[in-house]
């Protein structure tokens, strides 16, 4: 669209960046290809300095830096989802309005760069030296009250796969005859025991977004799926499929569930976790309705789960917004 409007615009980008125009539009001319620590003087006092920060999240990804106004234009870092309720900027943000762009800053982090968490450190790192006094994403606030603490949140977010990550739970679960969902129950009051904050999802009602960036912040997490057709419930596969390919990992894990002919979810459950680093209490499964017997073991494998939760340490510090 940009090249309809301006047929002479230049197009500055990443030797990547070029593959991608020429690939998509079959654009060749009038492109200059830039790398990490190069410059473009504007004119009048203006000029550009590039770094190159891929897999933040794609290969081709760049910042862009005004040295005059010291703004840095991070393209996808620093990003956010969310829709703007009147304010660009995080010091016009009023504060009934932080927990949503925390929490959808979050829900962005988890579900598109959560994988490529190692290059979130080596981007940052890469800026330290950086007098910045703006940072201006391709979505989400504009920081331009405290840059900082932008920084802060995605070194937070980058280390929750690193280790276990607060000491909150995650409960996700599903059920299709409501076996699965009457020891969910129990489990949930277990854990209400221990005071701990939980949060709750059913699948596939739930976008699994949303599940995924409770998830990843919480260093419990249970599992509750029926067995169908010898495997897992497939919603409850799929947001399992997620965690494993979003690097969710380093968890305090609980699973149960409901089987009528043999215990196939388990397995699934078993195979795709096998590589996450977590740490897996004795799983309950039980055939067809939960026994009173089982019930209180329900209870007690929620209450077991949240005491070793509650003991992690949060990672989460005064970011000042």
């Amino acid at each position: 669209m940009l090249k309809l409007l301006a047929p002479d615009v230049k197009i500055i980008t990443t030797q990547k960046g070029a593959a991608l125009v020429e690939g998509f539009f079959g654009i060749k001319d009038n492109i200059q290809v830039v790398k990490t620590g190069d410059e473009l003087d504007l004119g009048k006092g203006k000029k550009l300095k590039f770094t190159e920060i891929p897999n933040v999240h794609w290969p081709e990804t760049m910042v862009t830096y005004e040295e005059d106004s010291k703004i840095l234009f991070s393209s996808d870092a620093f990003g956010s989802f969310g829709v703007h309720k009147g304010c660009l900027f995080d010091d016009q943000t009023p504060d009934i309005n932080k927990q949503y762009w925390e929490d959808e800053m979050l829900r962005y982090y988890a579900n598109i760069v959560a994988t490529f968490s190692p290059m979130v450190l080596k981007a940052i790192d890469s800026l330290s030296g950086v007098d910045i006094k703006m940072i201006a994403p391709s979505h989400g606030l504009v920081w331009r009250g405290n840059p900082k603490a932008v920084i802060n949140k995605y070194l937070r977010y980058a280390n929750y796969n690193k280790d276990f990550a607060e000491p909150e739970i995650c409960v996700v679960w599903g059920s299709m005859y409501g076996n699965t969902e009457i020891m969910l129950n129990a489990v949930l009051k277990g854990i209400a025991m221990e005071k701990v904050p939980v949060y709750v999802h059913r699948v596939p009602n739930v976008d699994p977004s949303f599940v995924l960036s409770d998830a990843y912040k919480s260093a419990g997490l249970v599992i509750g799926a029926p067995t169908y057709e010898y495997g897992m419930f497939p919603p409850m596969k799929y947001n399992l499929e997620l965690f494993q390919k979003k690097h969710l990992w380093y968890k305090k894990v609980a699973f149960f569930g409901s089987y009528g002919w043999s215990g196939g979810a388990l397995k699934d459950f078993e195979s795709l976790s096998e590589k996450m680093k977590w740490d897996t209490l004795n799983p309950l499964t039980f055939k067809g309705h939960p026994t009173s017997e089982e019930l209180k073991k329900g209870e007690e494998l929620g209450r077991e789960l949240a005491s070793q939760v509650k003991n992690i340490p949060s990672k989460k510090k005064d970011e000042n917004y």
